[in-house]
């Protein structure tokens, strides 16, 4: 089981409908995650995180809220042992993301809603003991639109450490 810690980096901009689109600064993320593995290199897993992300509309104007999200997927988790110590991982997650509802100063307002969200990513662990870890990593994460009528997806890398109690 590993906290996970980090900070989100937008990959696009986005269309809240016809008339305003969005664009998201670097925002930061925290959960938890964890797998258990049939063996040493594949298991099944997931991860719960809440994160924070700042909205910039039409490319000039810093909303005063932020696009807040809850997310909880699972999937397919592998690890690779490089030596004693350390070890690659990587994971392919689907789930679901829940979006805060969103006021923005202009005077549209986003309601709360859920949609799909997939991800994936690459990590390196390091076994400072035996059931204790530290993590970096970095992930891509694809989340459905924040309103239906838009349409477009959300993507965003996340970089971060996780620490972690093995069992």
């Amino acid at each position: 089981l590993n906290m996970y810690i980090g900070a989100n980096i937008p990959l696009s901009h986005y269309d809240l409908d016809e008339a305003h689109e969005f664009r998201t600064s670097t925002g930061c993320i925290a959960g938890i995650e964890g797998a258990y593995f049939l063996n040493p290199y594949v298991g099944i897993g997931g991860r719960a995180t809440v994160s924070e992300t700042h909205i910039i509309t039409d490319d000039t104007h810093a909303e005063k809220n932020s696009a807040d999200a809850f997310s909880i997927m699972s999937g397919a988790y592998f690890s690779y042992p490089i030596t004693d110590r350390w070890l690659v991982g990587s994971k392919l997650i689907g789930g679901y993301v829940r979006y805060s509802k969103l006021e923005l100063e202009y005077g549209t307002k986003i309601e709360s809603e859920g949609r799909a969200g997939f991800g994936t990513g690459l990590s390196f662990t390091y076994k400072v003991r035996e059931h204790y870890n530290i993590r970096f990593f970095l992930d891509y994460n694809l989340m459905g639109p924040h309103r239906l009528q838009s349409g477009e997806w959300m993507s965003s890398m996340t970089t971060g450490s996780s620490f972690g109690i093995s069992f």
